[in-house]
């Protein structure tokens, strides 16, 4: 009876040496809100349209969802990643924003208006980061029509992650 007990917990301590760096390696996933920020781009005052999951893998690759719901059906939207630096506002102050934008992609809504998107990012390739240093940034969701920017912008608050 003694020696199962001593075969399972070393079975049990081996497998958690061996699980500890994956764990202790990601962070957890991160989930913000996006606003409709089209009339004054003030958060967190303006509606809540969908949310944004920022994620880091186990090789600091960012793993980032966008979800919008019921906001304009059938359009196109850019979505970007507005980089800060190690500035914990994210780029995003009471009178506006700032940062770096790297454009992500385009993301398109349905029928009824919901949106979904990911995207994996290098965070090595990405402006206005500072390398082995808790980094911050806000995600923007902007019409794209014809090309050009169009009318309805959405944000989302602040994201961070460790650049390697």
């Amino acid at each position: 009876m003694r020696s199962r007990f001593i075969r399972n917990t070393t079975g049990i301590i081996i497998l958690l040496l061996i699980l500890s760096p994956v764990i202790l390696s990601t962070a957890g996933a991160q989930k913000v809100n996006v606003h409709d920020t089209t009339a004054d781009g003030l958060q967190p005052v303006d509606p809540i349209i969908g949310f944004v999951v920022l994620n880091q893998d186990a090789n600091g690759r960012l793993i980032i969802e966008v979800s919008l719901k019921k906001v304009l059906p059938m359009e196109q939207f850019t979505v970007e990643l507005v980089t800060a630096g190690t500035n914990t506002d994210g780029g995003i102050t009471g009178a506006g924003h700032y940062g770096a934008i790297i454009v992500l992609g385009i993301m398109t809504t349905n029928k009824v208006g919901n949106g979904n998107a990911h995207f994996s990012v290098d965070p090595t390739t990405l402006v206005g980061t500072v390398s082995g240093a808790m980094n911050y940034a806000h995600i923007d969701v902007e019409d794209y029509i014809d090309g050009s920017i169009g009318f309805n912008q959405y944000g989302s608050a602040a994201v961070s992650w460790m650049q390697p």
